[in-house]
């Protein structure tokens, strides 16, 4: 990952988890808590899975942070709150953990330091990584070459995860999994409510067909 100059320089021992690193944490800690980050994101579906819930053939989505730009015209963008869970990392451990998250978050992430909001009202620092938007100046083949599908919409995100499966289990499963644990914090994600419920009536929809029930002319691989 990209770290910031202000993340270089943090002393804050905290990291901020929004996807798979709410229930599957590989790394020690001393304690954790439910909280929200502060700032300009969102957590979108956007990443492709070839590796854990997809293959090359067929790359699943996974969760993200995507930074937001300035609010446009649609109302997108502006400072948000994401719900996400903290971990408080051993100072004896801080340095092997960053390094760790910093090479497998390699691939365009950024790595800086965030507001996270505990249930409480306190407010804190820790280290989130994030996906940049694209800059204007970016080529086509830097687009082209990411694992990101920029500005993805919610029926085209849902029919992936409707369908793929991967290595660790279908897609479908990592997004139920991922709902489980906002909604255990005592928050709600409208986004993922929403790509959840268009996603499981796809891939029902997709049951009943391949079990002869409707045509399949619908789901076609695109």
């Amino acid at each position: 990952a990209r770290v910031t100059k202000a993340a270089a320089a943090s002393g804050c021992r905290c990291i901020f988890g929004y996807g798979s690193l709410m229930w599957k944490v590989g790394f020690p800690y001393e304690h954790h808590f439910p909280c929200s980050i502060e700032g300009p994101f969102a957590r979108r579906f956007w990443m492709r899975s070839a590796d854990h819930r997809g293959t090359s053939e067929f790359p699943g989505r996974v969760a993200t942070l995507v930074q937001l730009p300035d609010e446009d015209d649609n109302g997108e963008g502006g400072v948000s709150r994401i719900p996400g869970v903290a971990y408080v990392v051993p100072v004896s451990e801080l340095g092997a953990v960053l390094a760790s998250l910093d090479y497998r978050e390699r691939h365009g992430y950024t790595r800086d330091v965030c507001t996270v909001i505990a249930r409480d009202g306190s407010r804190s620092e820790a280290f989130c990584y994030y996906y940049a938007r694209p800059q204007l100046s970016d080529s086509d083949d830097v687009l082209q070459g990411s694992a990101m599908v920029w500005g993805e919409s919610l029926e085209q995100t849902a029919a992936v995860i409707a369908k793929a499966c991967g290595p660790s289990g279908s897609n479908l499963e990592y997004l139920q999994q991922a709902v489980a644990c906002v909604r255990s914090l005592g928050a709600r994600d409208e986004y993922l409510d929403s790509l959840l419920a268009l996603s499981e009536q796809l891939a029902d929809t997709g049951d009943r067909k391949d079990n002869g029930d409707v045509g399949s002319s619908q789901w076609q691989d695109r």
